[in-house]
């Protein structure tokens, strides 16, 4: 857990993406960070600084997978079960069915210099509501 944390636990953005694919990939930062010892994310886009996105999370060992519970307003919003696929590389997937009977998919991959997550949401009967059909986002680290 601690190398998976040590590498999750950054500012990260997705400034190359986005100049290479601007009509599919907004620029934003997604930042990992610890605040009275809870583990949080915020996210926001670069051009106002507006924070669209925060969560608290809770990391769990079960066996060989960590399993990364978020929450929004205190309430367990998923469950992310990440996997060592090889040395230093975690891929991690969770799927639920939301109140509102939509299929939540998301995916993520961490490396040291790289996170890409992908989340997709479809109603009842298929159809896409959110999510991008061009891929998951990849944000490198940032260094300003």
């Amino acid at each position: 857990m601690e190398k998976f944390l040590d590498h999750l636990v950054h500012h990260w953005h997705n400034i190359k993406q986005c100049q290479l694919n601007p009509t599919s990939f907004a620029y934003v930062h997604y930042e990992w960070y610890y605040e009275d010892d809870v583990l949080k994310t915020k996210q926001w886009y670069d051009w106002n600084g507006d924070v669209y996105r925060q969560r608290d999370h809770k990391v769990v060992i079960d066996n060989d997978q960590i399993i990364l519970q978020t929450f929004k307003d205190g309430i367990n919003v998923s469950d992310m079960t990440f996997t060592e696929v090889k040395d230093c590389v975690w891929v991690g997937k969770s799927e639920r069915v939301d109140e509102l009977g939509r299929r939540v998919e998301t995916k993520a991959r961490l490396t040291k210099d790289s996170w890409e997550t992908s989340d997709k949401g479809w109603d009842k009967s298929g159809t896409l509501l959110w999510g991008s059909e061009k891929g998951p986002f990849q944000f490198v680290k940032c260094t300003r």
